[in-house]
């Protein structure tokens, strides 16, 4: 189910796609269980050898994340952080797992929220896609599987709504921080 429509203004920001999608099938396999996926994509003006860098290190463009290095090396598969994000009132703290990384394309990223009182599981891909010979597409998809603890609150119609909402808001609040990484790839770096 789309929920969030291409607007003009989103466009200008280089959005190309906000998507939000739920899984309803998902309650029928466990009753307290819902999944949803967000995509994001955003056009940057940069080859992706040139954008690849600034994925791997949120310190390159956003100033609202402070990392903590707890197991492996940076950028590669089994690396893991704790990471602290503050952006006006919202603050968050999860630690990240590389799951996946294949060089200037795709990593894969599993975040555990904490405190995670409803044993949320969350995989973060991050995709860069070649876009004619000098331009990228950054991909966002975020995938999350929420299990309420005992019997659902509400009805399901109702807990799909909520968790609808949820994910389109998130999708919304993620705009501006990745559009950052489109402001200072283009910024920092020379148009071919």
């Amino acid at each position: 189910m789309l929920l969030n429509p291409l607007t003009t203004p989103l466009r200008a920001l280089g959005v190309l796609l906000l998507i939000t999608l739920y899984s309803p099938s998902a309650l029928a396999i466990e009753e307290n269980t819902m999944v949803t996926v967000t995509r994001i994509q955003i056009e940057i003006d940069r080859p992706v050898t040139t954008v690849w860098p600034y994925v791997l290190d949120f310190n390159k463009w956003s100033d609202n994340h402070v990392i903590e290095q707890l197991a492996g090396t940076p950028a590669t598969i089994g690396n893991i952080v704790r990471r602290r994000i503050t952006s006006g009132d919202f603050k968050q703290v999860r630690t990240e797992e590389i799951l996946f990384i294949e060089e200037n394309q795709r990593i894969v990223l599993r975040v555990h929220p904490e405190p995670n009182p409803t044993n949320m599981m969350v995989t973060v891909n991050m995709e860069l896609i070649p876009r004619g010979e000098n331009g990228s597409i950054f991909q966002l998809d975020v995938y999350m599987r929420d299990e309420a603890p005992g019997e659902i609150p509400l009805p399901r119609e109702q807990l799909v709504d909520q968790q609808t909402e949820i994910g389109s808001a998130m999708a919304v609040a993620l705009i501006p921080e990745f559009s950052r990484l489109k402001y200072a790839v283009e910024a920092d770096t020379p148009a071919r």
